[in-house]
Order: C-alpha cells, then sequence, then structure tokens
C-alpha cells in the first residue's frame, strides 16, 4: 500500500479530492442545514465543514506530515492535486493534473501526458520536473515517499520526462492497480519549493504553494480556518465557491448537530440513520452518499510477531468477530459484511476458484465455538473463562477507540460480547490505537485506528458526505 503505507492515507487523498469536486459542483451560494421546525439560517460566504473527534487545529499545511490532522486531508487536494483521480465505489478514473495516460510495454510502461496550462499558485509553471521530482521525492526524504520507492517492495524501475509536459514510468512488472491505489497516492509538489526543503518533518508549510483550487490560508484558529480560493487556478470555471471553511468538531453528535442547526454545510464523519436524522428535515436539499463498494476495512496484523505469527490465532480472531453485528451496529447496516479475505465487494471476478470462495465464507462466519476449537487444536489453553497461549501466557486484547466516534464505541462494546472468552480490556481514548498483545496498528486516519472492526475485512466502510443543496 510496495513498501506498505496506511491506507488512510489513500482514503486521504481520494476524499481531498472528492471535496474540491464537491465544492466546485456546488453554486456560489452555499446552503446550510436546518432545525424542525425548518428555519433557514442566512447563507454561506464559504463551503463550511466539519469533521468529528478532530483536535485543537496546528497550523500545519505539510502534506507529509499532516497526515493526521484535518488539514492534512484538505491540503491534499485544496493545495496539491493528484495527477488522476480514482475514487471509490469501482468508478473510472478522473483524469486531473495528468489529462490523458497510454500503457505500453506489456502494461510495465505508463505514459502521462499532462496539462500544459497548470501553473502553481506563485505564477511557475507546472511541468514535468515537478512531477518527477514528487515520485522520487522519498530519496530526498523518506517522509516525501508516497508510493514505496524506497522500501523493499518497491515496483517501479524508473521515473523519467520526456520533454515538458510528458511523464514515463516503467514498473517491474505489471500490476493492475498501480494507479487505483499507488499513484492515487502520490500528489505533485513544486520542486522549486519543497527541493530546498531540508527538514521535511519540522516544516509546518504555513505558506502552501500549490496548483490546486484554493491556494491562500486567510483565517486560522485553534478552531477553525477558511482557504481561499485560487484567482489563477487552471481549470476554467473553478472552483464555483470563493472558499472552504472548515470548523471543528469534538464528536460525530457535535457534527450531527451543527449540520441540523445550519451551521455546517458538509460533514464526511458517520450518521446514523441518516434519513431521519438528517434528511427528512428537508428532503429537497438534504443529501448524503455512502461509498458501499469501496476497499474493506481490515484489521492487519503483524505476522512477524507472536502470537499473530501463528495462522491458527489469526484464524481464530476472524471466526470470534461478529460481521454482521460489526455492520449493524458500526455502520448502522450501510455496509454490508465481507467474506474473509475481503475482494468480494470492490473486486468480485477476482476469485473465481469455487472451494476458495466458500473457503472464505466459512472464515467469516461467527462462530465462538470453532474459534474456540482452533486454538486449543494449535496449544491454547482455557483456565475458566481465560485464554492462555502455547507458552502458558495470559492472552488479552486492548481495543482503543476515538471517543468521539459513537458508532465505533458501540461496535467496540459489541466486539467484547462476540469475541470470545479471552479477556479484554477496552477503553475509550484520544489518541492512539492499539491492538495487545505486541502489535500496533497506525493512528493516522480514522480507517486505520479501527481495530473493533474485525481480523480480516469484515465491512465496507461508507464514507458520508452530508450535503445541503439550496440555492440561495
Amino acid at each position: 500500500m510496495r513498501r506498505k503505507i496506511p491506507s488512510s492515507r489513500l482514503i486521504a487523498v481520494a476524499i481531498a479530492a472528492g471535496c474540491v469536486a464537491l465544492a466546485a459542483a456546488l453554486s456560489a451560494s452555499t446552503p446550510a442545514a436546518t432545525n424542525s421546525p425548518i428555519k433557514f439560517a442566512a447563507g454561506h460566504k464559504c463551503l463550511v465543514m466539519t469533521g468529528s473527534g478532530d483536535p485543537t487545529f496546528i497550523k500545519n499545511f505539510n502534506p507529509y506530515t499532516a497526515t493526521g490532522l484535518p488539514s492534512g486531508s484538505f491540503v491534499q487536494g485544496a493545495f496539491y492535486e493528484p495527477l488522476i483521480v480514482t475514487a471509490e465505489g469501482g468508478l473510472k478514473p478522473v483524469p486531473w493534473l495528468a489529462r490523458s495516460w497510454k500503457w505500453s510495454n506489456g502494461n510495465k510502461t505508463l505514459t502521462l501526458n499532462l496539462a500544459r496550462n497548470a501553473k502553481w499558485s506563485d505564477g511557475q509553471k507546472l511541468t514535468s520536473s515537478d512531477v518527477v521530482y514528487s515520485f522520487l521525492a522519498g530519496r530526498q526524504d523518506k517522509l516525501m515517499d508516497r508510493v514505496g520507492l524506497t522500501g523493499a517492495g518497491n515496483e517501479i524501475n524508473s521515473v523519467k520526462a520526456r520533454g515538458r509536459y510528458k511523464v514515463v514510468i516503467k514498473l517491474k512488472a505489471p500490476d493492475s492497480q498501480f494507479i487505483a491505489v499507488t499513484m492515487n497516492r502520490q500528489f505533485i509538489v513544486p520542486r522549486h519549493i519543497w527541493s530546498k526543503i531540508n527538514k521535511v518533518a519540522t516544516f509546518n508549510n504555513t505558506r502552501p504553494v500549490g496548483s490546486g483550487p484554493f491556494s491562500v490560508i486567510s483565517h486560522f484558529t485553534s478552531q477553525d480556518y477558511v482557504l481561499n480560493k485560487n484567482a489563477h487556478y487552471w481549470q476554467k470555471g473553478m472552483p464555483k465557491v470563493p472558499c472552504l471553511e472548515y470548523v471543528q468538531a469534538s464528536s460525530n453528535d457535535a457534527a450531527l448537530a451543527l449540520i441540523q442547526s445550519g451551521q455546517v454545510d458538509w460533514t464526511h464523519n458517520f450518521v446514523p440513520n441518516v434519513e431521519k436524522a438528517y434528511i427528512a428535515k428537508d428532503k429537497k436539499h438534504f443529501h448524503s452518499f455512502y461509498a458501499t463498494t469501496a476497499y474493506p476495512i481490515s484489521l492487519m496484523s503483524d505476522t512477524t510477531k507472536y502470537p499473530y505469527s501463528m495462522p491458527a490465532f489469526r484464524k481464530a480472531l476472524s471466526r470470534a468477530i461478529d460481521r454482521k453485528t460489526v455492520s449493524k451496529l458500526g455502520e448502522y447496516g450501510y455496509a454490508p459484511p465481507t467474506d474473509a479475505i475481503g475482494l468480494n465487494g470492490l473486486f468480485p471476478n477476482w476469485v473465481t476458484d469455487k472451494k476458495v470462495k466458500a473457503r472464505a465464507k466459512t472464515m467469516s462466519a461467527y462462530s465462538p465455538n470453532a474459534a474456540k476449537t482452533i486454538l486449543t487444536g494449535a496449544g491454547f489453553t482455557y483456565h475458566g473463562s481465560r485464554l492462555y497461549d502455547p507458552h502458558g501466557d495470559a492472552v488479552h486484547l486492548d481495543i482503543h477507540v476515538i471517543a468521539g466516534w459513537s458508532d465505533w464505541v458501540h461496535t467496540r462494546r459489541s466486539s467484547r460480547r462476540s469475541s470470545g472468552r479471552s479477556r479484554r480490556r477496552a477503553r475509550r481514548t484520544g489518541s492512539s490505537t492499539r491492538t495487545c498483545p505486541r502489535t500496533r496498528t497506525s493512528p493516522r486516519g480514522r480507517a486505520a485506528r479501527r481495530p473493533a472492526t474485525g481480523f480480516t475485512s469484515p465491512t465496507r466502510r461508507p464514507r458520508s458526505c452530508s450535503t445541503s443543496g439550496r440555492a440561495r
């Protein structure tokens, strides 16, 4: 995700590009949500957005280090753009900075034809030199490696410019997901700026120079900030809103109150029973979208660490999770569970062997008894309700969930009830996420911070964009 990059980074890029597309689709007069009875507030100058469980805002618009901050999500798309946008749900790739592309040499060579009118916000031209630099920037600093260039699993042979507006990427082997997964994480930065940054880790980039539709940070506090549009944006007529404003929401419930009251126009957070909680208040103008055909949420284990190195332990965990309940409580049933492989949603035709399909279905079926049988067959023992590994050590799992994510707090509780007889310690937290023993999940991004969802691909996560569409 290759060098394994947390999936949240892919999601952040996809969401950022999607936010820009949404902003471009709205009229200059941005709507507000309503309470019941309906009383419409005055129109907002900016498109006002919010998340949930946001930390205090820090003025860091470095796309390489702000990955766990709201600003990090929006800067990838608002300031720095991708070459091609690949949306969730199996949709066709959308040309962006790369206006066209072609595979050759047995699908190992990708030729990109760049936009010829794209400029950086400081007036300089965006050329193939910037694209090549962005791909290879991991050699300058590993923090800038978006495509796994410096990792053991690097699949790129070379990235070279062919003139000012053409880039040729040569792979070591064909990869059908190179554009959708690997290249979708790569945003383009100006070489004349970033090649001069000596310490990327400490550079907050408070005055970004980008090619995107928003280029100026006109207002910033610890609880909200405003991004003004790029007056010289290369896509004619875009964006159609003059600015983006992002306000802090401490939790899912706080975000819901903001959109219902008309203080906020757009949120990506989870809204349970969205039809009743939001859309019903103004069916003509209030809308939501949940991508149920997407990359699955997965609980990934470090198989180099004991006991996750034991296939039996991983299989038992998979059988010990009630995916249907997780889907119902954590997703409000919007997204159905997947099988144990997790490909049946976005790539239903990839697995053709009927025996493999049947096995994947069986291994995702909730069965505490089957889980116990697998564990005891691998040398685990039970003393009362406590599980002990083959070394005689007690097994326990810590599940940390961000306190503001009410949907996943419910899921965690369900997981505690359904996942069997091993002793569990679970609590809310406002910082990291951890699954023990001896492993840690990435705290970067919501998708990577959800161990309670199950062991292997238990559900396809819906992304919600609750928006209002009233013209004023």
